[in-house]
């Protein structure tokens, strides 16, 4: 039986090379792609099937008749307009699809169930005083301004908040890869997190590859983006405030407020009457957040000029890139223990539940959280605790 080749689309295979060219993906695809587009070889399905997995292009993109119209709205709420964020990575990509799909889920079944919107979801506006909206924040999430206190550092501190902001029907997500494919590590250049609204099941996402205090700020950061009902692609560099939308500022200032109140930010702030880098480290272990919150609190409440606070950033900035020279990889761990840690309780919870009843096929919790059979119940076990 003669081999069948396949034509694809011109454009199409124009589109797909645009969309990874620049990603880190193995030469010998990139070549094939090459190739078929110039003529000089046509592919068999077999081949297009081996490159659509190297280059995270769907099998059936292939063979459109025109590029898809891939909805990647969300990349319009990115906090800064910079030109290496005008394509989204397919890993970006991808991770904000599965997602999508997750809070689609678990919104149907909030609403099959009788469950209420949210009413924080879009409560307060741009307008609102940012303590305002941190007051209400903390009164919801039933914690005081000094609540960093019974936590032991910023890791803590970010699980504490966690829990607390996912009882209210928050999802919280984070990861460091697309799915569970650690070859395709989500970069902390393209984004640090992002916010999908939505009045029943609001989701936010955590880049797992940034440090403990910024994943810390950025779930404040987020959690502010569902107070005010906006979505969220949340890539702004530590302490920028160049080109930053008075959304963002708010967000940001919301964030510092639940950090580290005012009223007790200056109290610890004059009991040092020196300050420089040392200090600031008292001050930051003090509230269990960053240097960069510290200083940019210090700014805002006029404890420091503009001229110290960008003498200040550019040394921490110094410091925070030496240190990711020096950081080694840390790999290894428990397994299910990593893979729990990415999913919201209450979703594999849910989709535990309707599994076992029967209303949700056991192939659809499969899809949805990239696992199998044994790999899905032993999720769901680490999940309750089993």
């Amino acid at each position: 039986m003669p081999t069948l080749y396949i034509d694809i689309n011109g454009v199409v295979l124009d589109w797909i090379i645009q969309q990874v060219q620049f990603e880190h993906i193995g030469g010998s695809a990139l070549e094939a792609l090459y190739q078929w587009r110039s003529g000089k070889r046509k592919p068999t399905f077999k081949q297009i099937e081996k490159v659509s997995k190297s280059v995270h292009i769907p099998f059936g993109y292939f063979f459109l008749n025109s590029p898809p119209k891939e909805d990647i709205s969300i990349v319009d709420f990115r906090t800064v307009n910079s030109e290496h964020m005008q394509t989204p990575t397919r890993n970006l990509i991808d991770t904000i699809n599965a997602m999508q799909r997750v809070q689609d889920w678990m919104a149907d079944y909030y609403q099959d169930n009788g469950y209420d919107p949210l009413p924080y979801v879009g409560c307060c506006s741009i307008e609102t005083d940012h303590k305002t909206i941190a007051e209400d924040i903390r009164s919801k999430l039933a914690i005081e301004k000094n609540w960093f206190r019974q936590c032991k550092d910023s890791a803590s501190a970010f699980r504490f908040l966690r829990n607390r902001i996912s009882a209210l029907g928050i999802m919280i997500m984070r990861s460091g890869i697309v799915g569970n494919n650690t070859k395709r590590k989500l970069n902390i250049n393209e984004f640090r997190a992002f916010t999908l609204i939505n009045e029943y099941a609001p989701l936010i996402f955590i880049n797992s590859n940034d440090t403990d205090n910024g994943r810390l700020f950025s779930l404040l950061h987020e959690l502010a983006h569902v107070w005010l009902g906006e979505n969220s692609l949340y890539n702004e560099p530590y302490a920028s405030q160049e080109n930053i939308s008075c959304l963002e500022q708010k967000c940001n200032a919301v964030a510092a407020e639940i950090l580290a109140p005012d009223t007790l930010f200056i109290e610890i702030w004059e009991a040092h009457r020196k300050h420089n880098l040392n200090t600031l480290k008292e001050i930051s272990t003090y509230f269990r957040c960053s240097r960069f919150v510290i200083i940019r609190k210090a700014l805002e409440n006029g404890l420091i000029s503009r001229e110290e606070f960008n003498t200040t950033v550019a040394m921490l900035n110094s410091e925070y890139q030496r240190q990711k020279r020096d950081k080694k990889a840390k790999d290894g761990g428990d397994f299910y223990k990593n893979l729990a840690a990415r999913w919201d309780r209450k979703f594999i919870n849910a989709l535990d539940e309707t599994t076992r009843s029967g209303s949700t096929q056991y192939t659809e919790a499969y899809r949805l959280t990239g696992t199998q059979s044994n790999s899905f119940s032993k999720l769901v076990r680490e999940i309750q605790g089993a």
